[in-house]
C-alpha cells in the first residue's frame, strides 16, 4: 500500500585520537595516523506499512551483527528485520570483527575500535531520528567507468590484476531523499568496485600505513561537500567480488621482455583516489539532477530479512597478510619481492577447490522495497556473475533491481559456479562450496520476494 514517505538522516565521524597510534590494523600491521576521516552515515526511511534503516560504515569488514542489531534498537525502536548495516570494504581503515573472527578481547585496538564504531553510530542514527520529516524519494541509473575486472591470467593461474576485457557493471545506481520542497536530504549509492585505491600500500617502503576511507568514502564527502554538508550521502557496494578500482596505487605491468612486475606509487596514489572518486560523485550529481524525476511523496515500502546455513568448503586459498604461504602463520603472500610475481592460483595448483566438506557457513540475505526498486542484500561479496543473475531474476517482478553486498555481516568472497572451474581468486579463497553462491543470492531473494506478495 502506497503512502507517505517519512525521511531522516544523520552522519558522525569515528572519532580517533592521536594518542591511539599505533592503531592495529587487523592484518597484522599497524597504523601511524589519518590520511583522512571514517564516517558512520544513517538514513530512515518509513512510511505507514514499514521502515527501514540504512546504515553505512567506512571498514574494511563488519560483522556479528545480530550483536550490533541489539545495540541499535537501544537507541531506536525498530524490528531486526528493518536494520541493515553495510560497509564500504575499504582496505585501509580500523578493524572490527568480521563473521570468521572470535570475540575481540584478546584484540585490544579490535575492542576499541569497536567502541569509537558504536559511539559514531548511535550518533548517526540518532541525528536520523530525529530529523525525520515527510520527503520524496527518487530512483534514476547513470555510468561511470572508474572499476574494472580484476580477474587476470598470468602463466596460465589467475591472480588479482587489471582484466579490461573482463566483464565490468559500470551502472551507478542512485536514490535521492528530499524534503517536499525538493531540497535533498540524502542520497543513497551502490556501484560495484572494491575500496581498493590505496590498498597494499603497506608494501611501499618508506610510506607510512594511514586511514583512509579510500574511494567509497571520498566519493561520499564530494557529494556532500557539494551541498555544504547539508546532505549525507550513503555509498554501498554492488557486485564487486571481482571488480577492482580501474587505477590502484599499487599495480603490476609487463617489462619489454615480457615478465611480469609490479610497481607502487606509494602516497600519489591519494590524487588516483581523489580523480576517481570526483568522477563517480560528479555522474552521481547528474543522475539527480539531470536523469532523475522529481520523486514520489507516497510510495511502497517493504522489507524482509533471513539466515541462511549452507555448506562451506574445506580448504581455502591464500589470503591477505604480512606472511607469505610458508611463513608464520601462513596468512597469505602479502609483500613480495617485485621482481618475483607468483599468480596466486599457481600457489594452489595442487588444492582440490571443491571440496564440500568444510564447516556450514551463516549468511545473512534480505530483500528491500522502495517503489518499484528491489534492493536484493547479502552478506558477501559476490562477483559479476552473481549480480548479473540476481538482476534477470528479479527484473520479472521489479523495474529496478539493486544488489546490496557486505550487508549485515562479512564472509568474504561467494563465487560462481564457472570461477571454481577457471580457479579464480574468488573461489580460491571462498568459504561456500561450490554452488552454493547462487542458491544463496539468486534463489532467496526470489523466495523473500514471495514472502512479501510479490
Amino acid at each position: 500500500m502506497k503512502s507517505q514517505y517519512q525521511i531522516g538522516a544523520g552522519k558522525a565521524k569515528i572519532v580517533i585520537t592521536g594518542d591511539m597510534f599505533p592503531f592495529g590494523f587487523g592484518r597484522g600491521m599497524s597504523f601511524t595516523g589519518i590520511h583522512d576521516d571514517l564516517y558512520v552515515r544513517a538514513i530512515l526511511l518509513k512510511n505507514d506499512s514499514a521502515e527501514v534503516l540504512l546504515i553505512g560504515v567506512d571498514l574494511d569488514s563488519f560483522g556479528h551483527i545480530e550483536e550490533w542489531k541489539e545495540k541499535i534498537k537501544t537507541v531506536i525502536d525498530i524490528p531486526e528485520d528493518s536494520i541493515f548495516v553495510s560497509h564500504t570494504h575499504n582496505h585501509e581503515s580500523i578493524h572490527v570483527r568480521n563473521d570468521k573472527d572470535d570475540n575481540p578481547e584478546g584484540d585490544a585496538d579490535t575492542a576499541k575500535a569497536e567502541k569509537l564504531v558504536w559511539e559514531a553510530m548511535a550518533k548517526a542514527i540518532e541525528t536520523a531520528k530525529s530529523t525525520v520529516q515527510p520527503g520524496k524519494v527518487s530512483y534514476g541509473e547513470g555510468w561511470c567507468d572508474v572499476n574494472i575486472n580484476r580477474e587476470f591470467k598470468y602463466n596460465g593461474y589467475y591472480m588479482i590484476g587489471r582484466n579490461p576485457q573482463g566483464p565490468s557493471d559500470k551502472t551507478v545506481r542512485v536514490f535521492r531523499f528530499s524534503d517536499l520542497q525538493d531540497k535533498p536530504i540524502a542520497f543513497f549509492v551502490n556501484y560495484a568496485v572494491h575500496g581498493s585505491v590505496m590498498a597494499e600500500m603497506m608494501e611501499c617502503e618508506d610510506y607510512k600505513l594511514e586511514i583512509t576511507a579510500d574511494l567509497p568514502g571520498y566519493t561520499s564527502r564530494y557529494i556532500e561537500e557539494r551541498f555544504d554538508d547539508s546532505v549525507v550521502a550513503l555509498w554501498t557496494s554492488g557486485a564487486a567480488g571481482n571488480q577492482d578500482a580501474k587505477y590502484r596505487a599499487q599495480r603490476y605491468a609487463f617489462r619489454a621482455d615480457g615478465t611480469l612486475y609490479r610497481y607502487n606509487v606509494g602516497a600519489q596514489g591519494y590524487a588516483l583516489c581523489d580523480m576517481q572518486a570526483r568522477d563517480l560523485a560528479e555522474e552521481i550529481l547528474r543522475v539527480s539532477e539531470q536523469v532523475m524525476a522529481p520523486g514520489d511523496a507516497e510510495g511502497t515500502l517493504a522489507c524482509v530479512q533471513t539466515v541462511c546455513v549452507v555448506p562451506g568448503k574445506m580448504t581455502r586459498g591464500p589470503g591477505h597478510g604480512p606472511k607469505g604461504p610458508g611463513g608464520p602463520g601462513g596468512k597469505g603472500p602479502g609483500p613480495m619481492d617485485p621482481n618475483h610475481v607468483i599468480a596466486e592460483g599457481e600457489m594452489m595448483k595442487d588444492v582440490d577447490i571443491n571440496q564440500p566438506n568444510g564447516s556450514p557457513v551463516t549468511v545473512h540475505a534480505g530483500l528491500i522495497v522502495i517503489g518499484d526498486t528491489a534492493l536484493a542484500t547479502v552478506s558477501g561479496e559476490e562477483t559479476y556473475a552473481l549480480g548479473e543473475m540476481v538482476q534477470t531474476v528479479l527484473r520479472e517482478k521489479f523495474r529496478n533491481v539493486i544488489c546490496l553486498t557486505q550487508t549485515n555481516g562479512y564472509i568474504g568472497y561467494m563465487s560462481e559456479e564457472a570461477g571454481f572451474d577457471r580457479r579464480v581468486r574468488s573461489a580460491l579463497v571462498t568459504q561456500l562450496a561450490r554452488g552454493q553462491a547462487e542458491k544463496v543470492v539468486v534463489e532467496t531473494p526470489l523466495h523473500l520476494a514471495e514472502k512479501l506478495g510479490y
